[in-house]
């Protein structure tokens, strides 16, 4: 993202149409469904949209199963998730429905989770320029800690072929 003013831009005069350099136009339909149940994450699938590592930005789509239990994660960015459709909560919050908007902020842990409809929900993490980590997961059994990073994101943003569950090497899977 740059800082330039264009100089075109001033009191007075009719501004031009200016299209930058990193705008971009993205088609859901070109991105996979993932299933993260590499990570425990059962019935929790993800479309990644966007990674963009200068502005510390991931965007992507979020499907929760109906009845389903997100494992506890930390955020190490802030996120912001719309609901487009369905119904979630976490700890002691109240009911997150289709239309609603929750900003979650740095360091908070919880547990989501979804009812008979499951959710479906648009999701921005944004952290600052050079930090690499935005969520952290913990093994349930052996208390280890996965960092998901850019790589990760890239990954599932960038299947094309393959089987419709990412497998992160190294990350035991015996909690499945």
């Amino acid at each position: 993202m740059t800082d330039v003013q264009d100089p075109r831009l001033v009191a007075g005069v009719p501004w031009p149409v200016i299209q930058g350099d990193d705008d971009a136009v993205i088609y859901f339909e070109d991105r996979p469904w993932v299933e993260m149940r590499d990570l425990g994450y059962t019935g929790s699938f993800i479309k990644v949209v966007s990674v963009d590592r200068e502005n510390g930005e991931v965007i992507f789509l979020y499907d929760m199963a109906p009845n389903t239990q997100f494992p506890i994660h930390e955020h190490k960015c802030r996120v912001i998730a719309y609901t487009i459709s369905g119904a979630w909560w976490y700890d002691s919050r109240e009911s997150l429905v289709e239309g609603t908007t929750i900003i979650e902020g740095i360091g908070s842990t919880h547990i989501p989770q979804s009812g008979e409809e499951g959710f479906r929900a648009f999701v921005v993490l944004l952290t600052k320029p050079g930090q690499k980590v935005f969520l952290r997961r913990q093994h349930p059994k052996t208390l280890d800690v996965l960092e998901l990073d850019y790589d990760y994101f890239e990954r599932l943003m960038n299947l094309t072929d393959g089987p419709e569950v990412h497998q992160v090497k190294g990350w035991p899977t015996d909690h499945l």
